[in-house]
């Protein structure tokens, strides 16, 4: 737990040297571990982690809307020797619109929601997918924790956060996807909103590159879920790779 704890607060210095440009970044150090039934683990955060002020998208400095951005997830682990495997996780992006009156108020408005789980490998639910994206409303990032972050990055009392959760067109259908863990959400969360090919400085190509290195290392222990090993086995067996292999009803 220390070593990714350490593996963790990694991440996210790569990720402030990509985004302090663009967004104020809230990247809680410290991680929760909580004992499961069956003698497995979960690593949890005690807040989301938050991007302040981020920008429409891909780095853009044209003036207009700010966007605060959300993320917060689960890793269930089993111990394996001297380290440990993971054996599901769930994450939870949520995406705001935002108004920011200097020392006055600040509302966020609600305008997209999406979860990315990892079924386990050896109890994988009937019709769904081993590794699937879902849009639809955050158990996880909860009114009450927008507000808290809200409060701690706009520098405003709770009474001058404004949350706002309007009627949404969700979808709900589960999009089979890659092992999209916490991790690999917060990259794509990197790329999408804070980098593009003309603005994006040298410094900020390099942590974002150092970033994804980091993730692809022996030293991330999330990198390859017992899911993601169980599901390569499935399309080895059985080519070609594509989607029918993520649903347990493939097999045979």
């Amino acid at each position: 737990m220390s070593l990714f704890g350490r593996f963790w607060r990694d991440v996210g210095s790569d990720i402030k040297r990509v985004v302090k440009r663009h967004a104020t970044l809230l990247f809680p150090d410290q991680l929760g571990l909580r004992d499961l039934d069956g003698g497995d683990q979960e690593i949890y955060l005690h807040e989301p982690v938050m991007f302040y002020g981020a920008p429409l998208r891909g780095g853009s400095h044209k003036p207009g809307g700010r966007r605060a951005l959300f993320v917060d997830g689960t890793f269930r682990v089993r111990e394996n020797g001297r380290s440990f495997d993971l054996v599901q996780a769930a994450c939870n992006l949520v995406v705001y619109d935002t108004v920011n009156v200097a020392n006055v108020s600040y509302t966020l408005t609600l305008i997209d929601s999406m979860h990315f789980d990892i079924e386990p490998a050896d109890t994988q639910s009937e019709f769904h997918p081993m590794f699937h994206a879902q849009r639809g409303y955050s158990t996880l990032i909860t009114p009450a924790k927008v507000v808290a972050q809200a409060m701690m990055a706009s520098h405003l009392p709770e009474d001058k956060i404004h949350v706002e959760h309007a009627e949404m067109n969700l979808e709900f259908v589960r999009l089979p996807c890659p092992q999209m863990d916490m991790l690999s959400v917060l990259a794509t969360v990197v790329a999408d909103f804070f980098c593009n090919k003309d603005q994006t400085t040298r410094p900020e190509k390099d942590a974002f590159h150092a970033m994804l290195k980091r993730l692809l290392s022996e030293k991330n222990p999330m990198r390859e879920s017992l899911s993601s090993k169980a599901l390569s086995r499935r399309w080895q067996d059985r080519p070609p790779f594509a989607a029918p292999h993520w649903y347990k009803e493939s097999g045979g």
